[in-house]
């Protein structure tokens, strides 16, 4: 499938008024199409991971193509491109996905996911800051145990982050927290 393919299929399945779905997502209207996040994950299912598309997609600037562009791109992707992609975040909803498949890639690796988390978790934009408390959720989400060092670096990403009153970022900070505590140290 090529982008055109892949932004008409998005477009026929435009079922949600555009207005709401920005608004509850925190993006301009002229950028989303009113798509579910289910159906692109069902359409996502139906391609193969592309890196052209996918970086086709996250240029057409819509942000239902975004979020099919993260589902779609290969893992070697996310080590070249993902810092590009998290400058150009423009809701939460993006800035979880993007954490969630780079963390998927890092899985059995705190050294890479910490330095991408270090990064972001310092950058003084809401939702790359948020990308990286995500990014340390995510992580976490798929660790039985973490050793002390690791702990330790965790603990004080979220702490520095932490002093930030932004709503996206206080909410990340909660949920990065809530993720460690739930691992077996």
């Amino acid at each position: 499938m090529d982008v055109n393919q892949a932004l008409n299929e998005l477009r026929s399945m435009a079922d949600k008024d555009p207005q709401t779905v920005a608004k509850r997502r925190g993006v301009p209207a002229e950028q989303v199409l009113g798509v579910s996040t289910a159906k692109i994950r069902k359409l996502a299912a139906t391609l193969q991971q592309d890196a052209g598309l996918a970086e086709q997609l996250w240029r057409s600037g819509l942000h239902e193509a975004r979020i099919l562009a993260i589902l779609v791109a290969p893992p070697e992707l996310f080590t070249q491109s993902q810092n590009g992609w998290v400058h150009n975040i423009d809701s939460w909803d993006l800035s979880d996905h993007l954490a969630k498949r780079v963390a998927e890639h890092y899985t059995a690796d705190i050294t890479a996911a910490g330095t991408y988390a270090q990064t972001w978790t310092h950058d003084d934009r809401e939702l790359v800051r948020r990308a990286g408390l995500a990014l340390l959720a995510n992580f976490c989400m798929r660790q039985h145990t973490l050793d002390s060092d690791a702990v330790t670096t965790v603990t004080r990403l979220i702490s520095d982050a932490a002093s930030d009153s932004r709503r996206q970022v206080k909410q990340a900070c909660c949920w990065a927290l809530r993720e460690l505590g739930k691992i077996d140290t």
